[in-house]
């Protein structure tokens, strides 16, 4: 193997700089709405403070977001956002338990969730659903589960990760960060210190900010949301074969031939 190096600032007078204009990937953050009212011309002065990078498919850009120390804004390409949680099993239902007419899920909820190499999807997003279950018992799981991956975002060009569990001051003290991580399918993506963006941040940018970002649900509430949804697929599937097997009772096949 045959290495070459190159030294810092030589690195940012050749790829970071365009011969006197402002760098391309500057030019793009200032057309983002996150900057709006935010003294762009900062990164000018201070190079380091933004630099961008290239992530090939499948890499992990932040393992763990609550030890990251930049805000990622996806240049090209799109990137994940995926939290890991323990793996559940649908819960049954109790014995002679009344079955209400109520929704069975309060929310919507839409999730990919990914194991090893197996993936499949979890789809309970439907507004209306016809039944729900009040009474359920907790399935018994003696043999310890492999954990998920739960895709919480796709991040598109002009996306950014990290925004919305900046901590500005004390009333952002209860912002959950809920131990997430950001995976690259491949994408070009400007990394932007957080002290740079905190620091030089007026009223009118974290007011901006706020408004334009919802904060990530808590751990405790994407694991529930979890088990909500494993257990809707299985009352789903076990009312569709009860209600398979009953018309087939109700209606006999006929086995005479018609000529």
């Amino acid at each position: 193997m045959e290495l070459i190096s190159i030294g810092r600032d030589d690195f940012y007078d050749i790829f970071m700089s365009n011969r006197g204009q402002e760098p391309e990937h500057i030019q793009f953050l200032r057309n983002c709405q996150f900057t709006k009212d935010w003294p762009i011309q900062v990164l000018l002065q201070n190079p380091t403070s933004c630099v961008f990078h290239y992530y090939k498919r499948n890499q992990v850009i932040v393992p763990d977001s609550t030890k990251n120390e930049y805000i990622f804004v996806v240049k090209s390409g799109t990137c994940q956002v995926m939290k890991k949680l323990d793996n559940v099993k649908p819960r049954k239902l109790l014995q002679g338990r009344a079955i209400s007419k109520e929704n069975f899920l309060t929310d919507t909820y839409k999730a990919k969730v990914n194991t090893r190499l197996r993936r499949e999807s979890i789809d309970s997003s439907e507004k209306h659903i016809p039944w729900s279950v009040t009474h359920l018992n907790e399935a018994s799981n003696k043999d310890k589960l492999e954990p998920v991956f739960l895709q919480v975002q796709t991040l598109k060009p002009g996306d950014t990760f990290g925004l919305n569990i900046l901590k500005f001051d004390e009333t952002d003290v209860n912002v959950p960060n809920p131990h997430l991580s950001l995976v690259s399918n491949g994408s070009e993506v400007l990394m932007l210190k957080k002290d740079t963006f905190l620091r030089h941040s007026n009223d009118k940018v974290k007011e901006n900010i706020r408004h334009m970002f919802q904060p990530f649900a808590s751990t405790k509430e994407m694991q529930r949301k979890l088990q909500t949804a494993a257990d809707w697929k299985y009352f789903k599937a076990k009312q569709m074969k009860e209600l398979y097997d009953n018309l087939k009772k109700s209606r006999p096949i006929s086995t005479k031939l018609k000529i």
